[in-house]
């Protein structure tokens, strides 16, 4: 169920958010499950360590869902630092979608 569109939708809101503009509309539906964001980081091009993950196991609208927990999960996981936009550049992101 999760696709590429999903994550590049996610990516563009965290892009988005520090360029103060608006992030352009989803490539795909907006179905109801339960979703997770999770943000990692490549570290002197060694293996990506995680640097948020956050969501709900309550079904949400796919496209507010990924908006709202991709900021999330950016910048307010509390094991984390908030994300820096001089970080974006070596940011790897995925989602899940929860289903029956």
């Amino acid at each position: 169920m999760a696709n590429r569109e999903m994550a590049v939708y996610c990516f563009d809101t965290l892009v988005c958010h520090y360029n103060n503009d608006e992030t352009p509309p989803p490539a795909f539906d907006d179905a109801n499950h339960p979703l997770f964001v999770t943000w990692k980081k490549i570290v002197n091009g060694g293996e990506p360590r995680l640097r948020g993950c956050i969501g709900t196991l309550e079904a949400r609208r796919l496209i507010s869902g990924f908006k709202d927990y991709a900021l999330t999960s950016a910048l307010r996981d509390r094991r984390f630092p908030p994300i820096q936009s001089k970080e974006l550049p070596f940011l790897q992101c995925t989602v899940s979608v929860l289903t029956d």
